[in-house]
């Protein structure tokens, strides 16, 4: 069922134009890179938003390899890179970096595409300029998130908290 998924999204996305949504990010001691799209399905009326794939990253996370990572699904899926519109990314040198940074790269080959910072990595930077009470709330939970993320164990002892007060737990990755 989920090839099947697959098949009709990258169907989809092989003719039209896409935005993207990219984020890389530290999970246990490995790095992943997920890929998310919005484009408008004429079958279906209407702007779609999926979950385009997660993809550990072999070696490093530098913008090389990332850019390396995501044309080798696009050529996998005989999507051409051309059809990428937009990209939204957060602001780690590896994303936007002006020389060696995926959206720099992506520039190279789609000189058009926009690119854009992450809302949420906006709005933390908004809120940084807004008042000082609200980016001191937003530093004590990005601190919180690193400081259980940092340890393994710090994790678990979190998950399972929430476990006993009846309260939803998402694994969460290192807070920027």
């Amino acid at each position: 069922m989920a090839n099947d998924v697959q098949k009709i999204l990258t169907s989809e996305l092989q003719c039209r134009k896409f935005s993207l949504q990219l984020d890389e990010s530290t999970f246990g001691s490995k790095n992943l890179l997920v890929a998310y799209v919005r484009y408008y399905s004429q079958s279906r009326k209407c702007i779609i938003d999926e979950f385009l794939f997660a993809k550990y990253l072999a070696t490093d996370s530098k913008g090389e390899t990332i850019f390396k990572c995501f044309e080798e699904y696009l050529k996998k899926h005989d999507i051409s890179l051309i059809n990428v519109a937009a990209v939204a990314t957060g602001g780690a040198p590896a994303m936007v970096g002006h020389y060696r940074g995926f959206a720099a790269l992506l520039k190279e080959k789609v000189t058009d595409v926009h690119t854009l910072h992450c809302v949420l990595h906006r709005q933390h930077l908004v809120a940084k300029k807004l008042m000082s009470e609200l980016n001191d709330a937003l530093k004590l939970c990005i601190k919180s998130i690193n400081k259980i993320k940092a340890h393994p164990l710090n994790s678990r002892l979190f998950a399972s908290l929430c476990e006993e007060n009846d309260e939803f737990f998402l694994p969460i990755t290192h807070a920027h």
